[in-house]
């Protein structure tokens, strides 16, 4: 919405409360810990099994038109947080292999290849895209779940990607992507 002062100032407050209330509201804890401090926001770890956990699954779900995951439990969330509010969330899972995918979507299931980390589910808010967000979760991610050293960029896989998620995912290996699931 392009906004001039004083022409549509009404219009403009419905339609930033409309924006910023379809966030999830993040009120720091004495336990929460940011993982990585930037400039614009921070990245903090959500405990499985919490209540952020479990409002922030619905809010994938819904976002990313997925059903409900029995797997939820033995996988790790991040999220960035911006003012008080989640705005980019991804959510993680060891894995040992995964197939490359051309630049088609077409997966090579010949020959899988060795991978360690996997990204099941990444959802930035739409007024926070092209911002570089995704890419700071997925690097938090990488450095969280592996010692002694991060795990490699090209060790990192995705799990059904949408057209969006396939082109962040090209962009961010700066080349060949792999897939599981």
């Amino acid at each position: 919405m392009v906004y001039a002062p004083g022409l549509e100032d009404k219009r403009h407050e419905r339609f930033c409360k409309q924006a910023r209330s379809d966030l999830v509201e993040w009120r720091a804890s004495k336990k929460d810990r940011a993982l990585v401090e930037y400039d614009d926001g921070q990245v903090f770890v959500v405990d499985a099994g919490s209540e952020r956990f479990a409002k922030l699954g619905k809010l994938l779900r819904t976002e990313l038109g997925t059903c409900a995951d029995d797997g939820a439990a033995a996988r790790t969330m991040f999220a960035f947080v911006l003012d008080g509010a989640v705005v980019g969330c991804v959510v993680t899972e060891r894995i040992a292999e995964a197939y490359e995918s051309r630049a088609d979507n077409v997966l090579h299931r010949a020959s899988p290849k060795p991978a360690r980390l996997g990204v099941a589910q990444m959802w930035v808010h739409s007024a926070h895209r092209r911002k570089g967000i995704a890419a700071r979760l997925v690097d938090a991610a990488r450095a969280h779940d592996a010692y002694p050293a991060a795990v490699p960029k090209s060790l990192v896989a995705f799990s059904q990607p949408t057209l969006f998620g396939a082109l962040f995912a090209s962009a961010y290996h700066k080349g060949k992507v792999l897939v599981y699931g």
